[in-house]
């Protein structure tokens, strides 16, 4: 467990590293029903007070074991209460997804899965616990026909609901299928108007061999919809041109594809690999998007779009450092958009157990920073991260083990440095000091005089060095293992990384 981490990225900030908290301890020794693991999701409220983190866990015993828990925590992740309502407890719930509305509500989706019928397609809400049956086992075409990766979108009232899912049809493997409930605040099963969007399709290839779609609405009530095609490894985007869309030809209008030719998705089922992120800031023509996805070589990489998916800024951006592999990214972003956050399940160029990564962007994603491990604890394979960025802070949930559900989330800031003096007329520094770090070591410089008491500490409060001097002028150095210090010289205090 990390208890005391911190590390530069740029000249001006750090990565503040706090301890992990446990969100959900697993049965010991307890494996999720084929190794499944899949998804563990986070999001926030409106006010950025409130996260929710939905999860598969491991439920009793047998095939029908696992369960979708829904956790909910007032403070920002430091304590949490379960929210699962009567009855989550039965039978196999997989593959979970949330959304919230504008009153603090969230909204999760799962697929059922039972080995004596086929999956069908569920949604809940926190507020009231109910579980309402979206595709069930007797609609499209056969009782044998599996749904799976259900994604769900809701409006700013919670009145219009949303849900999408990849559908086993016989005669079309894995299409995408979407449904939809405008009746306030909650249909009943039988209200939702299911109108099988069979027809979503690229203008080349029918997407019927697809996969992992992620599903965003906007406050205007315009709809995003991502998907992987299989056939080529590309992901597209789905922007029904009407809010609210209700006829599959509104799906069809705005496609667009997300990865250029050249540019190829991890898809591989051994890796699962093609768990892509999909994030949407403001409302109509101007909706900013953010998509993150691993390539087939394990690279990870960021796109933007300024209008609704219409075009895009640039030609993809790579995120991840040379020489690591990563899949399974997830972003997010602060409210005003132009500090993007990435994490990812990678490795370093040894291989061995896995570790969660974390990136950032302080341009919108133009231009990013090193590549920094933020788990790591040893004997453990981290897998499954996502995020929430409240201000300057990432909340990052993930699983701790590859085959059981420990559910645990760690918290990252973004902090400023910011020099005590200045320097002026012919590069002679005002009263005052600063710190910087290098390689090796930590350089004080400044003007001031004695006598002074320079301290410097670890970032667990430990002393670690200190010198008594009449006066301070120029640079003094000390030299010191890699980390995050605190340098406290007559009262004030400066901070510096050396690496």
């Amino acid at each position: 467990m990390f208890l005391c981490l911190g590390f530069l990225l740029a000249a001006d900030t750090i990565l503040v590293i706090s301890p992990r908290t446990l969100v959900y301890d697993a049965p010991t020794n307890e494996a999720l029903l084929n190794g499944e693991r899949e998804i563990i999701a986070i999001d926030k409220t409106k006010s950025g007070q409130e996260l929710y983190v939905g999860f598969e866990a491991k439920i009793g015993s047998g095939n029908d074991g696992d369960g979708a828990k829904l956790f909910h925590s007032t403070d920002r992740g430091q304590t949490w209460i379960d929210m699962t309502g009567i009855g989550w407890a039965s039978q196999t719930k997989r593959h979970c997804s949330l959304s919230m509305d504008g009153r603090g509500r969230a909204y999760m989706t799962w697929n059922l899965f039972s080995s004596t019928f086929a999956s069908v397609i569920y949604v809940t809400r926190n507020h009231d616990d109910t579980s309402v049956e979206i595709a069930d086992r007797s609609s499209d075409f056969s009782p044998s026909v599996n749904r799976f990766y259900p994604t769900v979108a809701v409006s700013m009232s919670g009145e219009t609901i949303y849900n999408a899912w990849i559908d086993t049809d016989p005669n079309y493997p894995n299409w995408v299928y979407v449904d939809y409930s405008f009746a306030p605040p909650y249909q009943p099963p039988g209200n939702w108007s299911n109108f099988n969007t069979t027809g979503i399709h690229d203008f080349d290839v029918v997407a019927g061999n697809s996969r992992r779609p992620v599903m965003r609405m906007d406050s205007q009530g315009y709809i995003y919809l991502q998907y992987i095609n299989n056939s080529n490894a590309r992901i597209y985007l789905l922007r029904p041109q009407t809010p609210y869309p209700t006829e599959v030809t509104n799906w069809l209008t705005g496609m667009r594809a997300v990865t250029p030719v050249g540019y190829t998705t991890e898809i591989a089922s051994t890796t699962s690999g093609s768990h892509t992120s999909m994030e949407i800031l403001g409302s109509g023509a101007s909706t900013r998007m953010y998509f993150a996805w691993a390539s087939t070589d394990s690279v990870i990489w960021f796109r933007k779009s300024t209008d609704g998916g219409n075009t895009f800024v640039s030609d993809p951006v790579r995120v991840s450092d040379p020489g690591r592999k990563g899949i399974w990214p997830q972003l997010d972003f602060s409210p005003s958009g132009d500090t993007v956050m990435i994490v990812w399940r990678g490795w370093g160029p040894l291989g061995g157990l896995a570790e969660i990564y974390f990136d950032y962007s302080h341009d919108g994603g133009t231009t990013w920073h090193t590549d920094t491990p933020i788990t790591g604890t040893p004997e453990e394979d981290d897998a499954m991260p996502h995020i929430a960025v409240i201000d300057s802070c990432a909340y990052i949930v993930y699983n701790n083990n590859s085959w059981r559900s420990d559910i645990w989330m760690i918290r990252v800031c973004l902090d400023t440095l910011k020099p005590t003096y200045e320097r002026v007329d012919e590069g002679k520094p005002k009263e005052g000091f600063v710190v910087t770090g290098q390689k090796g070591f930590l350089a004080v410089m400044g003007n001031l005089h004695g006598p002074l008491e320079i301290r410097i500490y670890d970032i667990c409060g430990n002393l670690v060095a200190q010198e008594s001097l009449d006066f301070l002028a120029g640079q003094r150095r000390f030299w010191l293992d890699t980390g995050v210090y605190f340098v406290r010289i007559n009262g004030k205090s400066e901070r510096a990384v050396v690496y």
